[in-house]
């Protein structure tokens, strides 16, 4: 008998570039590692499908960089962000997204596991990451 899988700690990018994506996936990577749990990169259905395969590759590579020895996989969804990062928390230890506009906008504390919000600043490394209590907004500006 196979033990289980440990719940993966899932960060969610947008497929943009934007860097605050990065900062993310480097900071779910290091948790991830720091929790001896696997990382799930999910990137939510929505925009040009060449730039989103893109977007997940340089998600991939930002947590190669940060913690090489991790257990990493990836999903392309096929739902809008707050849905996708939805569906994605039910079965994961813990939930990371990007600060500022994008997957953060619409979770609002409906999340079933810990939520952090890692705040825009370019580096993951710039500013703390905010943990989000259930029933708050998601978005650290709200």
């Amino acid at each position: 008998m196979t033990a289980p899988r440990p719940a993966p700690v899932v960060v969610v990018v947008d497929g943009a570039g934007r860097t605050a994506g990065d900062g993310a996936v480097r900071w779910a990577a290091r948790e991830a590692v720091r929790l001896g749990r696997p990382l799930r990169i999910l990137l939510p259905a929505g925009g040009d499908p060449r730039r989103r395969r893109a977007g997940l590759v340089r998600a991939l590579a930002a947590a190669s960089r940060a913690a090489p020895a991790l257990s990493v996989s990836t999903a392309l969804g096929d739902e809008p962000p707050g849905r996708a990062a939805r569906v994605a928390a039910a079965d994961a230890a813990l939930l990371v997204v990007p600060g500022g506009p994008g997957p953060a906008d619409d979770l609002g504390g409906a999340v079933r596991c810990p939520l952090v919000v890692v705040p825009p600043g370019g580096s993951g490394d710039a500013g703390p990451p905010v943990p989000v209590p259930a029933g708050a907004a998601a978005d650290p500006r709200a």
